[in-house]
């Protein structure tokens, strides 16, 4: 059922810049850039309510799409009816990407996401297991770990502390969660806060 009345369709109509291409909104505008109109005791976007009085009704929860690109233009035939995931889509590909992703059965290196072999981070970002593992393994085998033994191990094969004092048995204090700590170093910490300590 058509809507339009005279009237509706000339103050419309008293909006409107018509040219050769688009036909540009001059009344009001919204925050998001799209113009605005009275129609039906209700305010509706000036596009939404063009397409309405020229060319009928639309289905329900129906959006416009401008496929011109501009969000000021009235002109029908430059817009598209499309769903609101279909217009999400178009206007926000990010969350498009973000909907893709979440469909794939497997990840970029091709682990596929079972229960087993996914996490998800604090951003609601699935991650695969076995990538990580393999990550670390090549951290490890960069920084001259053998893979399984762990950072520990790698501490203990040194010979000499940060501050070039030997690891002997004599200089060497092992903390009860397994590094080694240079009794020198100690010393001298110990000393330092001492000098600092107030005379009473």
């Amino acid at each position: 059922m058509n809507i339009a009345t005279a009237f509706d369709t000339a103050r419309f109509f008293g909006y409107v810049q018509v040219t050769s291409g688009c036909w540009f909104w001059l009344g009001a505008q919204s925050k998001t850039g799209h113009g605005v109109f009275w129609l039906e005791d209700k305010v509706t976007t000036a596009h939404r309510a063009g397409y309405l009085l020229l060319l009928g009704e639309l289905p329900a929860e129906s959006h416009l799409h401008h496929l011109c690109g501009s969000k000021l233009c009235v002109r029908p035939d430059h817009l598209q009816v499309v769903t609101p995931s279909e217009h999400c889509g178009i206007t926000r590909p990010h969350t498009n990407r973000k909907l893709a992703n979440q469909n794939k059965t497997h990840c970029p290196r091709g682990h596929e996401y079972t229960p087993e072999n996914t996490w998800t981070s604090k951003k609601g970002e699935r991650l695969c297991k076995q990538c990580n593992h393999e990550r670390g393994f090549e951290r490890r085998r960069r920084l001259g770990e053998t893979p399984g033994k762990g950072r520990h191990w790698f501490e203990k094969s040194k010979t000499h502390c940060p501050a070039g004092h030997e690891y002997t048995a004599e200089n060497t204090y092992m903390h009860p969660k397994g590094s080694r700590i240079c009794r020198t170093c100690k010393r001298e910490r110990d000393a330092r806060a001492r000098q600092k300590e107030p005379e009473l």
